[in-house]
């Protein structure tokens, strides 16, 4: 396998362990407590291009959402909660969070303090929260907004411009809040926003995908590239897993029955997978690109002085905006499981 880092560093942070660096690769262990396997393999951590990770913390019983940084540690929310969805913004600095006691509500973290909001999907940049609701009656599917935690004038119902009722797909939007997804059935549509910051009146605009999806699982955060599956497009496999970028086309990345893609960086170049003999506890995971294609990260590591090779579950969920971090969670052979994190240092060159 190709080495993929020359010169360069590449530091994996495991949750829970101490410090030490070897050759051209630091490997940092921090003081805190494991996460619990059982609880890590339904939830998912999620990392932002300034190496923050939102992570569960504790165990099942007490379960709940921290956020990490490796120049300050563990920093607790002022309520407990969970992350549903986009958790944490590209910068860092914005969460949003589900508190555990349902009846306390959504809570808004931001720079300048904490806001209670309706449920909704964060963009990437943290500010535009997108709330999608479908009443019983098919025609009554709306979208609402709140910026900076403060509602919008207006909400929009997405049907398509012959009536056809096109319902929201939660959880994917760009990284400034003004693009989208809604399907009808297996037809998929990006939907475009205009008018939601200058106090006009929103219009929309509704470009058909010319594929037909199984399923969609994210939109980028430029906005321009998919993540998804569909059946027989190739020999051999029964469902794909692929990228659609609204200018290059479909791009197969595998046999959805040998991994399970689990999100892709801001541009679409980079998708991390993990591998589908143990759903629950993962023992392999993956990143892919055009040039490299599919590459095993434990291979990687090893290529750089850190081998993890007896870590019975290695399960990434995340990758940054920028494509330089991945976060996830794993078990070592003590049979301890950690949240980790996997960056490209940016005084290098280097790139996953």
């Amino acid at each position: 396998m190709e080495k993929i880092l020359k010169r360069s560093l590449l530091t994996l942070t495991l949750a829970g362990l101490s410090s030490t660096s070897m050759a051209a690769v630091e490997f940092h262990i921090l003081d805190a407590a494991e996460v619990d396997a059982s609880s890590a393999s339904w939830l998912r951590q999620e990392v932002a291009n300034d190496g923050s990770v939102l992570t569960p913390f504790g165990d099942q019983s007490d379960l709940t959402y921290q956020k990490w940084h490796k120049s300050t540690g563990y920093a607790p929310y002022s309520t407990p909660g969970w992350a549903l969805g986009h958790g944490l913004s590209n910068d860092g600095r914005y969460s949003l969070l589900t508190s555990k006691d349902l009846a306390d509500g959504v809570r808004y973290y931001t720079p300048d303090g904490m806001l209670l909001v309706s449920s909704g999907n964060m963009s990437g940049d943290g500010r535009l929260i997108t709330s999608g609701s479908c009443s019983y009656a098919p025609e009554a599917c709306s979208l609402s907004f709140q910026y900076d935690g403060e509602h919008l004038n207006g909400e929009i119902y997405t049907a398509l411009p012959d009536g056809t009722q096109a319902s929201p797909l939660y959880g994917t939007t760009n990284n400034s809040g003004d693009r989208t997804l809604v399907h009808n059935n297996h037809a998929y549509y990006f939907l475009d926003i205009a008018g939601l910051f200058d106090n006009s009146s929103l219009t929309t605009e509704y470009t058909l995908i010319p594929y037909e999806f199984n399923n969609v699982s994210a939109l980028s955060d430029d906005g321009h590239a998919v993540l998804a599956t569909i059946k027989n497009y190739s020999t051999g496999c029964g469902e794909s897993n692929v990228v659609y970028h609204d200018t290059n086309g479909i791009t197969e990345i595998s046999c959805k029955d040998e991994f399970i893609a689990q999100g892709f960086s801001g541009d679409g170049s980079k998708v991390i997978m993990t591998s589908r003999e143990n759903f629950w506890s993962p023992a392999e995971s993956y990143i892919w690109d055009a040039n490299n294609g599919s590459r095993n990260i434990k291979d990687i590591l090893q290529q750089n002085g850190t081998n993890i090779a007896d870590w019975s579950s290695f399960k990434v969920t995340d990758i940054s905006e920028d494509g330089t971090k991945i976060t996830g969670w794993g078990t070592n052979p003590q049979d301890e499981s950690y949240t980790f994190m996997i960056e490209v240092v940016a005084e290098c060159t280097a790139d996953f």
